[in-house]
């Protein structure tokens, strides 16, 4: 586990598995999430990483395991008594209130006085970039900007934890990039612990301080973008971050020579891994050269 400096661990998440009958979606995850950090759930439809957000929130409930934010036992407790925020992939805004309604809706059930919630959400319109569209209401916003009133709704109650579920799945190309930068700005502005699920490799190594790579249920490595892509840990992982060529075949620990059907790859005796006579060579297309042999 790598620890930022300075930080600590804001949510603390213990031995949880998740069944449905004989089927198991999570098995015995472990996971620390940092104050202030930005991770990323990555990995394929079906993996559970939508279902551990899920029960992050208390949307789901856990077969077994503890959560622990903030230093408070929260496994057993309800949505509405967890502190965090909430952005889907469907948007999920009152279609009948404005931008500037849709933000004020969890402000106002907190009956929190109306000059606070004036002052709170003009100062979220501003910080994503809609204050000309206060009055505009989600039928009238294109999806990227409606994306951006669900998460100016989210950071509304100053929540300790935003969840981000597949937040920018729906936009096109060019508005996700775009928008991928400025909710990383604006977590970084803010210092908000984020946790964030998606299937895209670019989004998650683009966007996050770690990545928390998905398999069937498990966690098949947790690192920083580099690390994942440098020193994948498995052959799911490798070939999943990035592109990788696999290679099966043998390896020479005397001669440190790779056999790949008839062709020999000679492996650096600095190399700090040790290797099985059976196994897999991956090599990133970037670091294979063509010389041309005179």
């Amino acid at each position: 586990m790598i620890k930022k400096e300075g930080s600590f661990k804001y949510l603390e998440i213990k031995n949880i598995s998740k069944n449905f009958g004989e089927t198991f979606v999570l098995k015995n995850i472990h996971l620390d999430v940092f104050k202030g950090e930005f991770l990323c759930l990555l990995g394929p439809s079906g993996c559970g990483k939508t279902t551990l957000l899920r029960i992050i929130s208390g949307l789901e409930r856990q077969t077994n395991g503890d959560i622990v934010q903030d230093g408070l036992l929260i496994s057993n407790s309800p949505t509405e008594k967890r502190d965090f925020g909430i952005v889907f992939q469907s948007y999920a805004l009152f279609p009948n209130l404005n931008a500037k309604q849709n933000i004020a809706y969890g402000l106002e059930n907190k009956k929190i006085n109306k000059k606070e919630i004036e002052k709170r959400t003009n100062n979220l319109l501003r910080l994503v970039g809609l204050e000309k569209y206060s009055d505009q209401f989600p039928s009238q916003l294109s999806g990227g900007q409606q994306q951006r009133v669900a998460l100016a709704r989210a950071m509304a109650l100053s929540p300790g934890l935003l969840l981000l579920d597949e937040p920018l799945s729906a936009l096109d190309a060019q508005v996700r990039s775009k928008l991928r930068n400025e909710i990383k700005l604006i977590q970084k502005k803010l210092n908000l612990t984020t946790i964030m699920v998606t299937h895209d490799q670019t989004e998650a190594l683009s966007m996050a301080d770690r990545v928390v790579v998905m398999e069937r249920g498990h966690i098949a490595q947790i690192g920083t973008p580099f690390e994942l892509y440098e020193n994948p840990i498995t052959p799911f992982v490798a070939d999943f971050i990035g592109k990788m060529n696999l290679l099966k075949g043998k390896y020479d620990k005397k001669n440190c020579v790779f056999y790949y059907l008839n062709n020999r790859f000679l492996i650096s005796q600095n190399t700090e891994y040790s290797f099985l006579e059976n196994c897999l060579l991956g090599i990133r297309p970037e670091d294979i050269e063509i010389i041309k042999f005179r």
